[in-house]
């Protein structure tokens, strides 16, 4: 939490303008999601997706992208804004042909239109399966979206749809333990 917060005021302090996104995303993913309430991780994100989009850091802008959809599934925005700045993401992640940020934003609209009722069986498993025949890519690109998966197949409390997600998302949870969506 310290080292997060001396890390914005060197860049901040110091001028260093190239790492001020970065260490924007970085504290809003990393730190400020576990350590204060979710809107001043999501506040940190947007800051550092604006300074990274000045600065043309375009795999940052999508790292930052997905926190700013994560933190905001987490918050009591409505679903509507959540998924229309989703896809907002996806449309950005997508031209840059960044896969785990794709895979990623893909997950995120997957619950959110759970959450928003457009999916007839939220836990059905024939389209992820789809999806990853369709995008393939190194088997950690489709980490992201298997949790997003998983956590939808819990919240509509199909567990042996969540069981086969989990199964599926278990190679890439070992490189996720300072994210907020896998608390």
């Amino acid at each position: 939490f310290l080292f997060g917060k001396l890390a914005r005021d060197l860049v901040e302090v110091r001028g260093l303008s190239r790492y001020r996104g970065r260490v924007y995303h970085t504290l809003g993913t990393h730190v400020l999601a576990w350590t204060e309430h979710v809107e001043n991780a999501l506040a940190s994100e947007r800051r550092g997706v604006a300074l990274m989009q000045e600065s043309g850091d375009v795999a940052y802008v999508s790292f930052g992208l997905i926190g700013i959809g994560a933190h905001m599934i987490s918050t009591a925005e409505p679903l509507d804004r959540v998924q229309s700045t989703i896809e907002d993401a996806l449309a950005v992640v997508r031209q840059g042909n960044f896969v785990i940020a794709v895979d990623a934003c893909v997950g995120q609209l997957r619950l959110v239109r759970a959450l928003r009722g457009e999916r007839t069986d939220p836990c059905s498993l024939e389209d992820v399966r789809g999806w990853t025949k369709e995008h393939p890519g190194p088997g950690l690109t489709h980490g992201w979206y298997w949790i997003r998966v998983l956590q939808t197949c819990f919240l509509f409390g199909d567990a042996e749809a969540a069981r086969t997600a989990a199964k599926n998302a278990d190679p890439f949870i070992g490189l996720t333990g300072s994210f907020f969506e896998i608390a």
